[in-house]
């Protein structure tokens, strides 16, 4: 299972690169609603992993969680 990543996002173009059926990147977008949405999220986390989605609460910093991280693709 691929991970989407904050660094995935393009924040201008309201915009995310996910790897998708035969691992081809896609560029799929999101609204501007959801956009300031995701960035509420960000702010309110507490942890320094790099998933854009994380399941446990307490992530490690190498980027995934010990039980792996739950992602999503668009809003």
């Amino acid at each position: 299972m691929e991970k989407l990543n904050i660094e995935d996002l393009n924040w201008e173009n309201c915009s995310a690169i996910v790897n998708g059926k035969g691992s081809k990147q896609r560029e799929v977008y999101f609204t501007t609603e959801c956009k300031v949405w995701l960035k509420k999220y960000l702010a309110s986390r507490e942890d320094s992993c790099k998933a854009l989605f994380v399941t446990d609460t307490h992530p490690t910093t190498d980027g995934y969680s010990d039980d792996q991280v739950g992602i999503k693709t668009s809003c």
